[in-house]
């Protein structure tokens, strides 16, 4: 079956340590669950749900969690899971009802910890909790609303829009980057999906001043060359939902197919573009149409394999998406360790995203490396250093029973 071709190349000393392949013939489900490594903490990762997800993406996401806890030191694993069915099925609350018990006893010993993904909510994730017999798992509800959205759904919103503002403002100040370019004035963005991190990713930029061009949703997409007005999108998007391209009206807007939407970076002037949606929406067929000074991803896994490589040639910034995107697990981090509210969360995260991308910037200059190339060496360090530790502890463990 073509969903679960495994590509070995994504299989290294590192993980995954577990690949199970969930199957309940008697309702038609199908599903997987990666633990890429647990040498951090117990393995936390998204639930995944589409009609065509295939292993080697839910491997590669697992992946992307382990390395956004080591490149922040938390104490979190790696991992992911998926489930193969269109989100809209009126059959959603069975098959999450069976995945759940599959997921039981992974649960129970703690060997997986569940959050909600594309395709998944919050109440997915409740019932899960409760089917697995720990409900004290479900995470505490803050209860504090932002422009009608629970406000830890924004996090990620949070993390990209001042991972931006950050290259915005250093990278012309780093050396090796004098080169770069001039930015526009204002800076100018393009951002496919227009969700929960979409919308506050487009709050941020109004509130920088930023010019946001054009988006994307599951209905089209939308172009002004004059700026899209941000506060109209939000309205129409509490009405009309994904279908909001459809009524946005503007003097010069452009509607085109979403996929189509970050090749207007070869016809206009973009200093950036912000995938939102499925995996490898940056690959071999468009990378010579897309010309922006930077990618920034709200996203996981926007790049396919290889092409940040190419990317960096071109003299493209493609900063690393596990970074980028990183607003949810430091938001968990910090629920965790000290009693906070909405401000010291969001504080905590503008400050850490920031410190981290300078720092990145700095260090790839310095190392003559791409930024994302940096990145990952770095994070995948820090877990051999975890890993040797390990062996180094159960070579102990048998010397002493010998």
């Amino acid at each position: 079956m073509e969903n679960i071709t495994l590509d070995g190349s994504l299989m290294d000393e590192l993980g995954p340590e577990e690949v199970i392949i969930i199957r309940d013939p008697a309702i038609d489900l199908r599903g997987f669950l990666v633990i890429d490594n647990s040498r951090y903490g117990i393995p936390m990762g998204s639930i995944r749900i589409a009609p065509d997800l295939v292993l080697n993406e839910i491997i590669r996401l697992a992946r992307s969690m382990s390395l956004k806890a080591a490149s922040f030191k938390i104490p979190l694993g790696g991992a992911s899971a998926g489930l193969i069915f269109d989100p809209k099925s009126e059959k959603k609350s069975l098959y999450i009802g069976s995945f759940g018990e599959e997921l039981k006893p992974m649960i129970k010993q703690d060997i997986f910890y569940p959050e909600p993904g594309l395709g998944s909510t919050d109440k997915d994730i409740e019932h899960i909790f409760k089917l697995s017999g720990r409900p004290e798992l479900i995470p505490r509800k803050i209860g504090i609303f932002k422009y009608d959205i629970p406000l830890k759904k924004t996090y990620i919103g949070v993390s990209v829009s001042y991972c931006i503002k950050t290259i915005c403002s250093k990278l012309k100040n780093i050396k090796g980057y004098e080169s770069f370019g001039e930015w526009n004035k204002p800076i100018k963005v393009l951002l496919e999906g227009f969700g929960r991190a979409g919308r506050e990713i487009a709050r941020h930029l109004k509130q920088f001043g930023y010019q946001l061009l054009g988006i994307s949703t599951l209905g089209g997409a939308i172009f002004d060359e004059d700026g899209l007005n941000i506060d109209q999108l939000l309205e129409l998007k509490k009405k009309y939902g994904d279908g909001l391209v459809n009524h946005y009206e503007s003097k010069n807007l452009v509607s085109l197919s979403r996929e189509k939407l970050f090749e207007l970076s070869s016809d206009y002037s973009v200093d950036f573009l912000i995938p939102g949606a499925r995996p490898n929406v940056i690959n071999k067929d468009n990378i010579d149409k897309i010309k922006p000074k930077a990618i920034v991803s709200a996203s996981r896994i926007p790049y396919e394999v290889g092409i940040t490589k190419e990317l960096n040639e071109a003299e493209i910034l493609a900063f690393p998406d596990f970074i980028s995107s990183s607003g949810d697990i430091l938001a968990f981090s910090t629920r965790k360790k000290t009693k906070t509210d909405s401000v010291n969360i969001e504080e905590h995260i503008q400050s850490q995203i920031s410190e981290i991308t300078l720092d990145i910037l700095q260090e790839a200059s310095q190392n003559n490396i791409s930024p994302y190339e940096f990145a990952q060496n770095r994070a995948e360090k820090e877990l051999k250093k975890k890993l040797e530790r390990r062996i180094e502890h159960r070579k102990k463990l048998k010397d002493l029973l010998e």
